[in-house]
């Protein structure tokens, strides 16, 4: 099995209490905490850390909904700095909830051999959700990190996390996911 680890939108707009979106910020600490424990533990496994960004289109209706958040090319679809980035790593945009909806990502992992994703990132109930749909619809496994998520509330990364483990995905700890015992046992949500 070939893994590869998502860390998907943590920027500054989703992450920031000033940013345009963000995440409840009684969450983002231990997020971006668990989510750079895992990056660390994929470097430390030769796992390949792939970024994932928000870069919605200035014309997109959506924007309205979202405050303006992530649109390509203004201030604050940066990553946020407290993320641990690797040099070299790839890093794929997206305009739509699914990483799917970039084209480029589906070729990378068939590149690389990809058949296992473990998720990292914002929002739970949100684009982690579209993505992990998008993902076992490829046939991919999916392990969601369910400490390194974050959503709205706690209700919203709680819906989401079992939305998807209902949809076929494992959701695990970063400290389940890089137990080396673990060996593909589904992990419990915390």
């Amino acid at each position: 099995m070939t893994e590869a680890l998502f860390v998907i939108d943590m920027q500054t707009d989703l992450l920031d209490a000033e940013g345009r979106f963000p995440v409840a910020q009684d969450q983002v600490v231990d997020v971006l905490a668990k989510t750079n424990q895992a990056i660390a533990g994929a470097r430390e496994r030769g796992i390949p850390v792939v970024y994932i960004t928000n870069e919605f289109r200035p014309w997109d209706p959506g924007n309205l909904f979202r405050g303006g958040c992530c649109v390509r090319g203004r201030p604050g679809t940066e990553l946020d700095p407290r993320v641990d980035v690797l040099p070299g790593a790839p890093a794929f945009e997206k305009w739509r909830g699914s990483a799917f909806c970039n084209e480029e990502l589906g070729e990378w992992l068939a590149a690389e051999g990809v058949d296992s994703v473990a998720l990292a990132g914002v929002y739970a109930d949100a684009c982690i959700r579209a993505t992990t749909a998008g993902a076992l619809k490829r046939g991919l496994r999916v392990t969601v990190l369910s400490d390194a998520v974050g959503a709205a509330g706690q209700r919203g990364r709680d819906a989401g996390l079992r939305k998807m483990r209902a949809a076929g995905a494992d959701v695990a700890s970063v400290a389940e996911w890089m137990d080396p015992m673990r060996s593909g046992q589904e992990g419990q949500m915390p």
